[in-house]
């Protein structure tokens, strides 16, 4: 990873054209461009803007928190929307489908092609192509919505995830005791962030490679021989929001300042 956003992918599978179908299947025979850099930067750049005057996230009386970010969220909806700069569509030429995962970040801050395999947390489909439009209505529905979002955890995986112990040598009642509770705590884990109030602070994503604003998109197989490339948003609770931010500030620079 580096200052930009992007964390550029294996460049030298420039022409291979598919690897074997898994966990890392992704195709290589088209040069698609990247064209959101622009719309997380917004996001980003308003979060950081609009949390001081945030009311604090009360889990016995979430309104008064979640009418202040679906303020802000409409707000940077207009922006996006209203910015010719940013192009209509995600993608150069437009693709059919896009995926956004939400995940709890650990100070680690790792590479996204290390993160756990889990379910999307926004996948967008367009006959026509994925537009800016998709991408930021749906993200703003995602998080403001009636429910907290599902924010994954990059330590722990999907919060679905099953318990196993390999190294068991029997299947006893005080193994599967084990495994439920330890389940339970990683499902409570890997939610915990979305249920306390989820601000995103970060945004990262794999490149095929090329140079900015030109950098080639690299391609996630979403099923049915199709691919998308994927945006992965980190998000913290209320009370970590500023610790994160300054972490990563830190760290890689303050990209998306104006």
């Amino acid at each position: 990873m580096s200052s930009d956003p992007t964390t550029e992918a294996r460049p030298d599978l420039q022409e291979e054209k598919v690897q074997e179908e898994g966990d890392d299947y992704y195709i290589y025979d088209d040069d698609i461009i990247e064209k959101w850099a622009d719309i997380t930067k917004i996001i980003q750049q308003e979060t950081k803007k609009a949390y001081p005057s945030s009311p604090a996230f009360d889990s016995n009386s979430p309104g008064p928190f979640q009418t202040y970010w679906r303020g802000i969220f409409s707000k940077i909806e207009l922006m996006v929307l209203e910015d010719a700069s940013i192009p209509q569509y995600l993608t150069q030429p437009p693709m059919k489908q896009f995926t956004v995962r939400f995940f709890d970040e650990p100070d680690a801050m790792c590479c996204p092609c290390t993160l756990p395999t889990t379910e999307k947390s926004i996948h967008l489909r367009n006959e026509g192509g994925v537009t800016k439009e998709d991408l930021i209505k749906a993200v703003a529905r995602e998080l403001c919505g009636d429910k907290p979002p599902t924010v994954f955890s990059a330590e722990n995986g999907s919060s679905d995830a099953e318990s196993s112990d390999d190294d068991a040598e029997e299947d006893t009642t005080e193994k599967e005791t084990k495994q439920d509770e330890e389940k339970e705590s990683k499902e409570k884990e890997n939610t915990e962030d979305g249920s306390n109030g989820a601000l995103m602070y970060w945004s990262d994503w794999m490149s095929r490679g090329g140079n900015s604003p030109n950098r080639l998109a690299y391609l996630h197989y979403v099923g049915d021989e199709q691919y998308a490339p994927e945006i992965i948003m980190y998000f913290s609770s209320y009370e970590n929001f500023n610790r994160r931010l300054e972490f990563v500030e830190k760290k890689f620079g303050k990209e998306g300042e104006s």
